[in-house]
């Protein structure tokens, strides 16, 4: 099946989060980064960076304008903090799509819908909120990934549980959520030692919950955005150019 989506004049992509920051890169071409001083002095505080990712995807379409935060980091603190920093306001947010649900990319989720101040879809897979899920370190030792937001905590805060294995457009139509992708590459393997508690039995996880969002930039192409791409990047761009049609 493919998706009739929108094509779009221009997107931007804000790193709320992301492991590394350097406070001295200059802006350059179509890469804009924060200053290093306001009004000639450089303030007392700076942004964070985490193991983990959160990303704020703006699309534009002649006088439209829709925005969705990928993800939310690793902590409670990163994303409002450097939001703080970049004089970032979090209102105009959309949805909220998470690309999988491990404690990197769900972190801040809880203390970002009250600053998000209304309802908001929160775009998952099913199995993002999967658990326990735990990994097998090489020594053969067993550690406990930390548990997925709760559910119903979540709804208390505004969130609007949107759970679908399937393909999703949203954004009006701006923007693709690829739902499951399917694992068809004979080298893209996942984690490694993952595993997942159903029914009070450990099993094999292949984090099927991982997905990406895709936009289609006018005179350019495909735009495809992963987490952390544990269906496999390849997988991944392949199942977006056989969901929009266009390679």
């Amino acid at each position: 099946m493919t998706f009739a989506l929108e094509t779009v004049d221009r997107v931007d992509v804000l790193t709320l989060v992301d492991n590394y920051v350097n406070v001295l890169l200059q802006s350059e071409g179509r890469v804009t980064r924060p200053p290093l001083a306001r009004d000639r002095k450089i303030p007392h505080d700076t942004l964070l960076a985490e193991h983990g990712l959160s990303l704020l995807v703006t699309v534009r379409k002649g006088a439209a304008e829709h925005s969705i935060l990928l993800d939310t980091g690793y902590s409670e603190i990163a994303a409002l903090h450097n939001a703080r920093q970049l004089d970032i306001s979090l209102e105009p947010v959309e949805s909220i799509v998470l690309s999988h649900g491990h404690m990197d990319h769900t972190g801040s989720l809880l203390p970002l819908l009250p600053r998000i101040g209304h309802p908001i879809d929160v775009v998952a897979h099913p199995d993002a909120f999967a658990g326990p899920r735990y990994l097998t370190r090489p020594n053969g030792t067993r550690i406990r990934f930390p548990l997925a937001p709760d559910k119903a905590t979540l709804e208390q805060l505004g969130a609007r549980l949107v759970e679908s294995v399937e393909p999703s457009l949203i954004a009006e139509g701006t923007v693709l959520v690829t739902g499951e992708v399917p694992r068809v590459t004979s080298f893209e393997g996942g984690i490694p030692g993952a595993l997942v508690e159903r029914n009070g039995r450990l099993e094999a996880d292949p984090i099927a919950d991982d997905q990406a969002v895709v936009m289609h930039l006018s005179g350019r192409g495909l735009v495809v955005i992963t987490g952390c791409a544990h269906a496999g990047v390849i997988n991944t761009v392949r199942y977006a150019q056989e969901l929009v049609g266009v390679s």
